[in-house]
């Protein structure tokens, strides 16, 4: 799972906190309590030992009155890193202190070697242990129509993608709300120009509906692929990438209004300047 992808899952979850809770309800045999809402909690899980730890995302889910149910502590993780066997553990003490409610470590693996590794009990002495719930690509079905729209975006980040499992994830999508334009909003980062220009006519077509995002629409709106450099070069100074003069030149040169969409999406999560670039 490329890096784009990580940060992908944890924009998701930014945006739409009850992702890893659906997730959790479709893909586990975990009883997840029925809840009035899903909030996104601070990742900050630091506690006296001042030694920061920060998870990927922390979601907690309520009643009507307000009052923690479950806390879902949601690590993303691309490789085996025998230090989270020391961390995790941490990660669910601290949110159970914090809530005072019972409280799941979700992994999400990219491989099905990382999550057998990840699914592993983990120790602490004598009869104690925490066990990670865990989500890796055989754990998650291909796209059908009927796949819910939290969990056919999981499977087309853990599976090959295809004209095929795209038009499918159009039909999981159903009736076009502002949740299914996150979803596609953020799935079109991480796709080759190709496959996010098709992704985009198939909405289109079947919607009416484009770009839904504030921020996308604030610059396609304008109709003019000025706005769209201006979008990019924009993100990017926000995120505090430099972008050398043959970047630069790149960005201000092309006129591909399809190509700049493309890459003004994928500035919202770069981490460097080939973050925004054609993919091969």
């Amino acid at each position: 799972m490329p890096s784009d992808e990580h940060e992908v899952l944890i924009d998701l979850v930014r945006r739409q906190p009850a992702f890893p809770v659906e997730v959790l309800s479709a893909l586990t045999d975990l009883d997840v309590p029925e809840y009035d809402s899903a909030t996104l909690e601070s990742p900050d899980l630091t506690e006296v030992t001042h030694k920061e730890r920060r998870a990927d995302s922390v979601v907690t889910v309520r009643d009507p009155d307000g009052r923690p149910l479950l806390g879902v502590v949601d690590e993303v993780q691309r490789s085996i890193d025998d230090t989270k066997v020391y961390v995790w553990p941490e990660y669910v003490v601290s949110l159970r202190s914090r809530l005072a409610c019972p409280v799941v470590l979700m992994v999400v693996c990219a491989s099905d070697v990382v999550a057998e590794w990840a699914r592993t009990p983990i120790v602490l002495g004598g009869r104690s242990q925490v066990i990670p719930v865990v989500i890796g690509p055989a754990q998650v079905p291909i796209i059908s129509p009927d796949t819910d729209p939290p969990v056919a975006v999981l499977s087309l980040l853990t599976h090959e993608i295809t004209k095929e499992t795209l038009a499918r994830l159009v039909q999981a999508f159903g009736e076009y709300t502002a949740e299914i334009g996150d979803y596609t909003d953020l799935v079109l980062s991480i796709l080759s120009d190709d496959d996010g220009d098709y992704l985009e006519e198939l909405v289109t077509v079947t919607s009416g509906e484009r770009y839904t995002s504030d921020f996308a629409r604030r610059y396609y709106n304008q109709g003019i692929a000025e706005g769209l450099v201006e979008g990019i070069h924009d993100l990017l100074a926000d995120r505090g990438i430099e972008l050398t003069a043959a970047e630069r030149d790149r960005i201000d040169s092309c006129t591909d209004t399809a190509v700049l969409r493309r890459w003004l999406v994928r500035a919202a999560a770069a981490q460097s300047p080939g973050d925004v670039f054609d993919k091969a």
